[in-house]
């Protein structure tokens, strides 16, 4: 590949435009690439640009990563002015139901914890992720 990713800081050493290009190279990387360059990819996923974060999530989660997984927990959880954001979050969780074969059900429209419905799906999909991961405490 004509590119190189090394381990870094992502938030001091490049700044968000720079980083949606490397979403955009993870978004055409082959499993084999992405899998070599995994390691310094997960900084992305806690990038203080939400932005950043929410494009890395969908990556992950596309690559069925389960590190995605609690940052999408996380960001489901959360308030989210930025539509184009909660769609890539959605998406990503959308990769979840996909590929753990259940279905974590999350109203776009009234976004957040304080919609009923919504803390169904989130309680549904934090149980499903508990066993595969370390989940941080709420």
């Amino acid at each position: 590949t004509a590119y190189e990713i090394r381990n870094c800081d992502w938030s001091s050493d490049v700044c968000s435009s720079d980083l949606l290009v490397v979403i955009q190279l993870i978004e055409r990387m082959s499993d084999e690439t992405f899998k070599a360059h995994r390691v310094p990819l997960l900084g992305l996923l806690d990038d203080e640009d939400v932005h950043v974060r929410a494009n890395a999530m969908f990556q992950f989660a596309r690559r069925h990563e389960l590190a995605a997984g609690p940052v999408i927990l996380r960001a489901l959880k959360e308030p989210m002015e930025h539509p184009d954001c909660r769609q890539k979050i959605l998406w990503g969780l959308d990769e979840f139901n996909k590929w753990s074969g259940k279905r974590f059900e999350y109203q776009a429209d009234k976004w957040g914890w304080s919609n009923p419905k919504n803390q169904k799906g989130i309680t549904e999909f934090e149980r499903w992720l508990a066993p595969r991961v370390t989940l941080p405490p709420s």
